[in-house]
């Protein structure tokens, strides 16, 4: 009988689900191995629930360490100040061998190292995937050494997607970026920019593009998410891949890239200078002009070019096509966790892991859990009016002085009182307030967004103009104006007379003292029912942050005060409509189920930063000019 692996992973199709992917196909004959998305449960009780629905798990693998400790962290919510440990739910954290990775160089500061100790004596096991990380590890006295092996990270691409054998340069040179430009924002703060996009891709492009003739390829992340094949595509015809990033273990685009075919230039980061060829190794460089300097040599040297890329895709062979070293390191892996998890005291150090965390979670809070848990389970049972807003406000300052300790206060709301929880937080938490913080934090980047930038919206912009030179047309209303980075570079004729309305008072502000005149006017608003009617309405990649039910009431309410509309969202036919949180972000078609807009035809379909964009133009059927 084989023996039951579990893989858990944050979320599909992303690059711990590609790399377990890869472990099932590696060891699929010899155990019998399941995939969870822990993104997939409202909680950690849906999560443990269907954990121990499993029998005779041998051994649960988390490729996202973190999420051990939020579940240990739950485990003391649960049982505050004096854990019993005999919750049914936890049994199987006990009974299997519990194992992790670390992929990345984060929680190497000194609080963290102390915060994250009880994770790495709870674990039986843990790897790292790069020979840098290995010996950061092995040197942190806290933690227990990691498995003597680095695993690198791998994944399965199909024979149909590897390189072609002929290795033809492009006549252009064909330049690709891939990454997360929000990545590590979390834990750095908003303004870190880990994976080089600001302070090294965009720099390193403008420059080349001043000097020789090159097409240029940005795969960001974080303004849409492309499937694998998508990319796999997208590296077959390219000529260098440029890899920026500041610290991470293994680039998957790296993989990628050498499966493609292509050439690379990076930072010294993970495993890039572990795994390229020594022809390779001179392109391993710093700054934006060596990568400059580096790109222009390869664009002359079109023999050299050619060479690299032969050279990476045969190492690529040689080590990531060893699926027989990758199943002996897993299968040695797994079976020397299984025999740690059987030591005789092993039950002890686990308990033992989870007082630490508890030691920990006292002396940082200093204040007894108990004392929390009263006052919240208090809190929970009260009217869901603004009387508990008032009050949950005065424990945040006067009770939870530090942030971790809030946390513990929504988080234990969310356990305790689930659906009154999501009422409470709508309460707390205004439409105003969500976009501000937008705003505040920079989380689209670059104000209102990398696709509202000059160089992203050549062709909106194009069609944009016509609409406002068109003598139809006399008022205009923009709503969710933004930061006018698109509206500032067309030109509103004397004549016409455009109103901006966004729900963002600082953007607002700003907008008004610096683009303010006879015919433009800016206006705050957090009721789109005041919103004026118009000739014609304006509104990009507005709805694709709005909720179903808020883009229903816009349909039939708002809509019909205009005469025409020019509606503009993020479109992929393959995920479209998911309801979503309001300021969460998923791909729209208006004209599709559930709200099947009528009166529309397509305009355009273009892409902007790498994301598909499609604009519709709406015709108010009652409109006695249509």
């Amino acid at each position: 009988m084989k023996k039951k692996i579990i893989l858990v992973v944050d979320t599909k199709d992303w690059a711990f689900d590609y790399i377990a992917k890869y472990v099932i196909k590696l060891l699929q004959n010899n155990y019998d191995i399941t995939i969870i998305y822990s993104s997939d449960f409202k909680s950690y009780e849906e999560f443990l629930d269907h954990l121990n629905s499993f029998k005779e798990v041998k051994l649960v693998h988390f490729f996202y360490r973190v999420y051990i400790y939020e579940l240990m962290y739950h485990f003391l919510l649960i049982n505050p100040v004096d854990p019993t440990f005999k919750d049914p739910k936890f049994k199987v954290l006990f009974d299997a061998a519990i194992t992790t990775s670390v992929p990345d160089n984060l929680f190497l500061k000194e609080q963290d190292i102390i915060k994250n100790k009880s994770i790495f004596s709870f674990v039986d096991n843990y790897y790292t995937v790069s020979t840098k990380l290995h010996d950061i590890y092995n040197e942190i006295k806290q933690y227990p050494r990691p498995s003597q092996d680095v695993i690198y990270d791998n994944i399965l691409i199909p024979e149909t997607k590897l390189a072609n054998v002929e290795f033809k340069n492009n006549e252009k040179l064909v330049v690709t970026w891939i990454g997360n430009s929000n990545s590590g924002t979390d834990y750095f703060g908003k303004d870190y920019d880990l994976k080089g996009m600001y302070s090294l891709i965009m720099p390193i492009i403008e420059e080349v593009q001043n000097t020789i003739d090159i097409e240029v390829n940005i795969v960001d992340g974080n303004v849409v998410h492309k499937p694998k094949e998508e990319i796999l595509e997208i590296l077959k015809q390219t000529d260098i891949l440029l890899i920026c990033s500041k610290h991470e273990g293994t680039p998957l685009p790296l993989i990628e890239a050498m499966a493609s075919g292509c050439a690379v230039i990076s930072t010294d980061v993970g495993i890039v200078s572990e795994i390229l060829p020594q022809q390779q190794q001179q392109f391993i460089l710093n700054n934006v002009a060596e990568f400059v300097a580096a790109i222009v040599k390869l664009d002359n040297d079109r023999e050299l070019l050619s060479e690299l890329k032969q050279e990476n895709f045969k190492t690529y062979k040689a080590i990531f096509q060893d699926n027989k070293n990758f199943a002996q390191k897993w299968s040695e892996f797994i079976e020397n966790s299984i025999t740690n998890s059987q030591a005789t005291n092993r039950y002890r150090e686990k308990i033992d892991a989870l007082n630490l965390l508890l030691v920990h979670y006292l002396t940082t809070n200093k204040i007894n859990n108990n004392i929390i848990k009263k006052i919240i389970t208090a809190l929970g049972k009260l009217t869901f009016c603004r009387i508990i807003i008032n009050k949950l406000y005065f424990c945040r300052r006067n009770i939870f002085k530090c942030v971790y300790c809030y946390r513990n206060v929504v988080h234990y709301l969310k356990c305790k009182f689930k659906e009154k929880f999501i009422k409470l937080t709508n309460l707390l938490l205004t439409e105003e307030k969500i976009f501000s913080r937008i705003y505040d934090t920079n989380h689209w980047s670059a104000g209102s967004g990398l696709s509202s930038t000059k160089e992203n919206t050549v062709e909106y912009r194009k069609i944009l103009q016509q609409y406002f030179n068109d003598p139809k047309y006399k008022t205009y209303v923009d709503l969710g104006c933004g930061d006018w980075q698109i509206m500032s570079l067309i030109d509103i004729p004397q004549d016409k007379i455009y109103k901006g309305y966004d729900i963002v008072k600082s953007v607002i502000s700003a907008n008004d003292k610096k683009f303010s005149k006879d015919n433009v006017s800016f206006y705050h608003s957090t009721n789109i029912d005041e919103v004026a009617a118009a000739d014609l309405l304006i509104i990009k990649d507005v709805l694709i942050h709005w909720p179903n039910k808020k883009i229903q009431y816009f349909i039939d309410n708002i809509l019909p005060k205009f005469k025409y509309a020019l509606i503009t969202d993020g479109y992929d036919k393959q995920h479209l409509n998911k309801d979503i949180n309001l300021g969460s972000f998923r791909f729209l078609d208006i004209a599709s189920a559930p709200f099947n807009l009528k009166n529309i035809q397509l305009v355009l379909d273009f892409t902007a930063h790498g994301s598909p964009k499609r604009i519709y133009f709406y015709t108010n059927p009652n409109n006695k000019n249509s």
